[in-house]
């Protein structure tokens, strides 16, 4: 039936009978949405010391299987502390996926990159989430590049704290649902990051912990419990 089965698919969560149901339900729900956003563009948000970047997300899915950014170096210096990667919720309290890239992996143009996931525990179909990037142990002088688009191109989620942005990211779930924002594999005409012969920002005082702009200091945070997790 195609989309004109999504009314009644809506209105069978009121009451789904079973949690199966609800799940199965908000699969198909998801699959009807679209879920690759396609876009080329160069631009990006460093990251190291106690700057923290985030992006919103809808999820789409319960268990978390594949998570990439889209992340480069910007100088002949490489960082030389991994890229912490974590999903919590809007409050930054709770942590559901925590990961990281490896800096070894890293090249002077944008590669999609696998976060090597080491926590995931089960989100809630339609919930916002908070994709938190930062790298606390780099210095300045070799900041973590992360792909963005200065534009509003994914209608579920942005930037934390500009309206008119979106991070580059690509969620595989379990349930067999997922979403790209950004360009499909490597094939694209704007790889190299913008400004890429900049050495670094400015030094940044570590003695407050991460900050996120407009948020302010970031709290530790709590692993959520991954036993409701798909394996």
């Amino acid at each position: 039936m195609g989309d004109r089965a999504v009314p009644a698919l809506r209105s069978a969560l009121v009451k789904p009978g079973s949690a199966e149901a609800c799940e199965r339900i908000h699969v198909l729900l998801a699959m009807r949405r679209p879920s690759e956003f396609d876009a080329h563009f160069n631009g990006w948000h460093w990251v190291y010391s106690t700057i923290a970047h985030a992006q919103t997300f809808e999820a789409t899915g319960a268990t978390v299987k594949s998570l990439k950014l889209r992340v480069a170096q910007l100088s002949a210096n490489r960082p030389t502390a991994p890229l912490e990667v974590e999903i919590r919720d809007a409050k930054f309290e709770n942590i559901y996926v925590r990961g990281a890239i490896d800096p070894a992996v890293l090249e002077r143009d944008f590669r999609w990159r696998p976060v090597g996931l080491k926590h995931v525990a089960p989100l809630k179909f339609g919930e916002t989430y908070v994709l938190l990037f930062h790298a606390r142990a780099n210095k300045n002088t070799s900041p973590w590049a992360v792909n963005a688009i200065y534009r509003d191109i994914y209608p579920f989620g942005r930037h934390w704290y500009n309206q008119s942005e979106d991070f580059f990211f690509h969620i595989e779930y379990h349930e067999g649902t997922s979403v790209r924002v950004g360009p499909k594999g490597g094939d694209t005409p704007l790889k190299t990051p913008i400004s890429s012969g900049a050495q670094g920002g400015a030094q940044v005082e570590d003695g407050g912990g991460l900050r996120l702009q407009t948020f302010g200091p970031l709290p530790a945070g709590k692993l959520k419990d991954p036993s409701e997790a798909k394996k």
